[in-house]
């Protein structure tokens, strides 16, 4: 949290699962340090992430959703699926809008130092 005096800012919130890896972050200007307490809160960005349940890169994430809330409800704001090569460099990115449509796709490429060289 972030704070000036004894008033609450910024929140941030962190969710894993029981192997310890990220599943969800999220950040608002709420009031209080109760994450379900959703009092005074103008914006709140959460974001998801979907993880490999298998070989390879397990536990890589399979997808991203980026999400806000409006009047209590979370809406998509957008979705991006990765692609890895065969050395776990994300190596695709699709990007999907708020209404489920693919809106453009990134293609990286590595080097064998594993430096991003072309997006």
């Amino acid at each position: 949290m972030t704070k000036e005096s004894s008033h609450i800012l910024r929140r941030e919130f962190f969710e894993y699962d029981t192997s310890l890896n990220l599943v969800q972050k999220s950040v608002d200007d709420g009031t209080s340090v109760d994450k379900n307490n959703l009092k005074g809160i103008q914006q709140r960005l959460v974001t998801k992430y979907k993880l490999r349940k298998s070989a390879p890169f397990l536990h890589m994430p399979e997808s991203k959703e980026e999400l806000f809330l409006e009047n209590g409800i979370e809406k998509l704001l957008r979705r991006i699926e990765f692609a890895y090569d065969k050395y776990g460099n994300v190596c695709q990115e699709k990007v999907y809008g708020s209404d489920r449509e693919l809106s453009y796709t990134i293609d990286k490429e590595y080097n064998e130092r594993g430096d991003l060289i072309s997006e």
